[in-house]
């Protein structure tokens, strides 16, 4: 426990050593965690509807749906999205959301 305060109070002491303020690295690191959250959110959106869809099974494979107006069979159901084979053979992948 000793040696791992010292460990951190001699990087302390070689940044501030170096001119980076501990205070300026805090906010910086702080602002990089509110980018990242904001960036991930739609991600873990899509991720626990997956999630929701798998464990209830409001649809299943072989499954008719419309999506934003086009129609098709469901073709895979994944935790971030689901595919969709539509009536032209085309497949689509839809975020589930």
């Amino acid at each position: 426990m000793t040696a791992h305060c010292n460990t951190r109070l001699r990087k302390s002491s070689a940044l501030d050593n170096a001119g980076i303020h501990l205070g300026t690295l805090t906010i910086f690191a702080g602002a990089v965690g509110v980018g990242v959250g904001f960036g991930l959110q739609n991600v873990a959106s899509n991720f626990i509807s997956g999630l929701v869809i798998l464990a209830e099974r409001p649809i299943t494979i072989g499954d008719r749906v419309e999506v934003a107006g086009i129609a098709g069979e469901v073709q895979q159901i994944r935790a971030r999205s689901t595919v969709i084979l539509t009536n032209d053979n085309i497949s689509m992948i839809v975020p589930n959301t």
